[in-house]
């Protein structure tokens, strides 16, 4: 009873708070007033005691950090017990051009004792020695920190270290975590390396927890520094868990140089990082030690390892890979060579661009059960092979891109789940929570689908890519995916999910894949795709009575905040579409243009196409074998 009663009481505060607007940034102090009963005849919140009230408080700050904002404005009371949950998590901006508006947030949770309810702070900005100080000054005073992520720019091309008075603040208090990154573009051959990485690499940190080094690179001196300057930071900082490495020239421009020197990081006589519980590997080409027919060698950038053998079999023999949970590789060799050693692994992912036979190779090698499969495909690893993992599966995703090159648009439809195999899954693998699948339609929906995604007993959240066109663009699959059609989809999904069940907290259609390769069609098509992608997420009312009542709300991505409203206009209030729409909103109302649409749409779009180019990897030489495939 008691617990119900909390639980009705949030539901009433959130359903009270969900559509105030707290408006502006600036940090306002609030005197503090004791809570006074109105009437004493009549119940009031004021019973729970603050011990009660700190529970339901906590319970409104996970789910609805919004409403969270706007307890705020209830009362002085509640606007201090609301604003120590804000400040859990703060971000600071330590730029230059911040330097007053840093001074007064600082001194607005000083004074306001807001201190000790700090939690995690997240670090940004170009670093300006006074800001960094006042930082160091604010660590004194937060007793509950538990993780501060340094994530500043530093120089104009670069993320890099942390400055030695932060590390000497962390130093005694030995459970707040770091974790922050290395990244450099060495575009300039001889390029200085900051100075400022020194602490780090010459004394380690016990703090340190999780590192990301992103280092692209033309091939020069400064390249094994920077790797070199990583291998001894690992080595000094025994309580790194989560590691990340993107190493590689770069992977855009004209030509790439074909490497022939190796770059890595060269471990070698038993030298190995801290077992490790997340590592991320991308482009990373493991050396050999020397041999035969090295010197004519045009490409690999294997040439100078300083151990002897394989340096992909020296990681998998000498690391420790006891407790390692989560991988994220694009190298197949290192994967599979690794796989029988992970006895914890609960998640791996290969993306996109890999090669699809060796997935079933890897997951059936793995000695223990996943929690998290992802696949591109069904066939990748087959039904039997994803019930096998489901004494612990609760997060299963079965995507891939639908590409079309020279010509040839790949089998995405066929490739897709079906209703039996669905339906064993749905049977064999009760514990999932999370799922995300390609699903195919023709000239209707796929209901019998839909019957098999409502019956997952724990589902909560639910993601579902359609195909866009089945050949020439202008040939896209009905129906159309419209703002309208996702409501009806999701009342159909609704209405077969049995009472007993949990409701979905999201669920997510998307139609059409903003593909990260080039676009290879003709060239009046060549942007059509990217064009007319939608992107849709329905969520349950925050409210109760409305969430209990059936209310939900509808959130196209790829529409501006005013556009959505419109949208919601026109379902609630029965009002009429504008005359003049914009393209997002044309498409979202009536389904893809038969050709390119206006200029806006196409505009937007573009950029975030070339954004995607700028990242894929152009070669121009044949793909060293151990580098695998781009991620």
């Amino acid at each position: 009873m008691a617990l119900q009663f909390m639980l009705n009481m949030k539901n009433s505060l959130l359903g009270i708070l969900a559509d105030i607007d707290w408006g502006g940034s600036t940090p306002r102090l609030i005197k503090y007033r004791a809570p006074q009963k109105r009437d004493d005849s009549q119940s009031s919140l004021n019973i729970l005691g603050n011990e009660l009230l700190i529970i339901i408080f906590d319970m409104v700050y996970t789910e609805s950090p919004k409403s969270m904002k706007n307890l705020t404005l209830v009362s002085s009371h509640y606007y201090h017990a609301a604003r120590y949950y804000q400040h859990r998590e703060i971000c600071l901006d330590i730029s230059e051009t911040n330097k007053a508006r840093l001074q007064q947030r600082l001194a607005s949770i000083v004074k306001g004792g807001l201190s000790p309810a700090i939690r995690c702070i997240k670090v940004r900005g170009d670093e300006y020695g006074e800001n960094v100080d006042a930082v160091v000054q604010l660590l004194q005073k937060t007793t509950g920190l538990r993780d501060l992520e340094w994530l500043n720019n530093g120089p104009p091309v670069s993320s890099i270290g942390v400055p030695e008075q932060v590390i000497a603040a962390l130093r005694p208090r030995k459970l707040v975590r770091l974790h922050t990154s290395l990244e450099q573009d060495i575009a300039v051959p001889l390029k200085p390396i900051p100075k400022f990485i020194t602490p780090l690499q010459t004394t380690g940190s016990e703090n340190l927890y999780s590192l990301r080094m992103c280092l692209t690179f033309h091939g020069d001196e400064n390249t094994s520094k920077m790797t070199q300057i990583l291998k001894r930071i690992l080595l000094s900082s025994p309580n790194v868990r989560k590691l990340a490495i993107d190493l590689g020239p770069r992977r855009r421009g004209c030509v790439i140089r074909p490497l022939r020197r190796y770059f890595g990081l060269g471990f070698v006589n038993g030298e190995r990082p801290p077992a490790l519980e997340e590592l991320e590997l991308h482009h990373y080409v493991f050396g050999h030690g020397k041999q035969p027919g090295d010197e004519r060698r045009l490409y690999g950038g294997s040439i100078g390892y300083p151990g002897k053998g394989s340096e992909t079999d020296y990681w998998v023999e000498t690391f420790d890979w006891s407790i390692l949970r989560t991988l994220r590789t694009d190298s197949w060799d290192f994967a599979l060579k690794l796989a029988p050693k992970l006895i914890s692994l609960d998640e791996a992912s290969f993306g996109q661009d890999t090669e699809w036979s060796k997935f079933s190779e890897f997951y059936r090698a793995v000695p223990n059960a996943l929690s998290t499969v992802r696949l591109p495909k069904v066939a990748s690893l087959g039904v039997e092979g994803i019930v096998e993992h489901a004494s612990k599966l609760k997060v299963l995703h079965i995507h891939q891109e639908q590409l079309h090159i020279w010509g040839q648009l790949s089998n995405w439809a066929e490739e897709t789940i079906d209703a039996p195999s669905l339906l064993k899954i749905q049977q064999e693998c009760p514990l999932i929570e999370e799922l995300a699948l390609d699903i195919k339609r023709q000239d209707d929906w796929p209901y019998d689908i839909l019957d098999i995604l409502a019956g997952f007993p724990k589902l909560r959240s639910l993601t579902i890519w359609f195909e866009l066109y089945s050949y020439e663009p202008a040939d896209f699959v009905q129906p159309p995916l419209t703002y309208s059609a996702v409501e009806e989809l999701f009342i159909y999904i609704r209405s077969k999910r049995p009472s007993s069940f949990p409701p979905l907290k999201e669920l997510k259609f998307h139609c059409g894949t903003a593909s990260s390769r080039p676009m290879q069609y003709v060239l009046n098509r060549a942007y059509w795709p990217i064009s007319n992608i939608s992107t849709y997420v329905c969520q349950p009312s925050e409210r109760y009575e409305e969430a209990a009542d059936g209310i939900f709300r509808i959130t196209c991505l790829e529409l501006t905040e005013d556009e959505n409203a419109v949208l919601e206009r026109m379902r609630y209030d029965a009002e009429a579409a504008p005359v003049d729409l914009s393209s997002s909103l044309r498409i979202a109302i009536h389904g893809p243009y038969l050709d390119e649409p206006p200029v806006d749409r196409f505009s937007s779009r573009l950029g975030e196409y070339q954004k995607n180019k700028a990242a894929t990897p152009v070669f121009f030489f044949p793909r060293p074998s151990v580098t695998d495939s781009n991620s």
